[in-house]
């Protein structure tokens, strides 16, 4: 059976929770980087996780094996890590969890999400995620939020956050916020919308524009200057790939048009081959990746 399990029982101060979880709703991998971001930033402690086998299907999500020389050094499975963080300000302390979106039995999964929230008062819940959406790289990307009382949609408004319209499938991090709502739970569920034509890769663009938000909601001050500095070199990668490519560079000037009329997020990308434009931009991101670390190297 699905479980707690406890390493240490850490003493904390009215924690908010913050979640980043890999699969379906981690769109240039925003919700994990973000949450990684933290962890290694605060130095936060693991003190717990939650055991994986109830919980996920590994003919899909498949354990990552590390083979030396032919010899098996060690099995990772799919993982639901938790750290905690004491903030020296004594404000909201914060715990952290980092994991995978469960495939299987929801419902038990928030039971012991909120069992454990539940133990050490946790006030607030912030989850997450990454969506693909028609915005253009050459633009500050939105960040959109969905919250389970109108009260904190009030309160998080001067944040910046755009407010979400949607009908259709829904990550676990829905489930979660109608879990939250019943029991009287605060929950805002955080996304970052990164260009669709931008895919499979990690975006510190969008990365960054949710961290800038998040910060600002969790009283948090830290410099970001790094994640500026990968975003940089992606959008500079991105403009030399639109100076040799006219399809690209049409598809971009129409999403900066959506854009600056205020529509990004409201359709589905249509025509324009966006299949092979998808796999062209990931192929050249490749390459500029390889080139660096080439360099690096030197």
């Amino acid at each position: 059976m699905g479980e707690f399990i406890l390493r240490n029982r850490p003493e904390l101060k009215d924690p908010y929770l913050v979640i980043g979880f890999g699969g379906w709703g981690n769109a240039g991998e925003v919700g994990t980087s973000v949450v990684k971001y933290l962890k290694d930033r605060l130095s936060a402690k693991k003190f717990g996780e939650i055991a994986p086998e109830e919980f996920y299907d590994f003919t899909t999500v498949r354990p990552l094996i590390d083979v030396e020389d032919g010899v098996v050094r060690r099995l990772k499975m799919a993982s639901n890590e938790l750290f905690f963080w004491k903030n020296p300000a004594q404000e909201h302390d914060l715990i952290l969890l980092l994991g995978f979106e469960p495939q299987l039995r929801w419902e038990r999964f928030t039971r012991i999400v909120l069992g454990m929230a539940r133990q050490w008062s946790v006030r607030r819940v912030y989850a997450l995620g990454g969506v693909y959406d028609r915005v253009p790289h050459t633009k500050e990307p939105p960040v959109s939020a969905v919250v389970n009382y109108i009260r904190l949609k009030q309160e998080l408004t001067p944040s910046g956050l755009g407010w979400t319209n949607y009908q259709g499938p829904s990550s676990f991090y829905s489930f979660l916020l109608m879990a939250c709502r019943r029991r009287r739970l605060e929950m805002a569920s955080i996304w970052g919308h990164a260009p669709a034509y931008v895919q499979a890769v990690k975006n510190p663009k969008v990365c960054r524009a949710v961290l800038d938000r998040l910060t600002a909601l969790l009283g948090l001050s830290l410099d970001l200057s790094d994640l500026k500095q990968a975003s940089d070199h992606m959008d500079d990668a991105l403009s030399r790939l639109l100076e040799q490519n006219d399809e690209l560079r049409s598809y971009v000037e129409q999403f900066e048009k959506e854009y600056e009329e205020q529509k990004a997020g409201q359709n589905r990308l249509s025509g324009m081959g966006e299949e092979r434009i998808v796999r062209d931009v990931e192929a050249f991101l490749r390459r500029e990746q390889r080139g660096r670390e080439d360099v690096s190297e030197d």
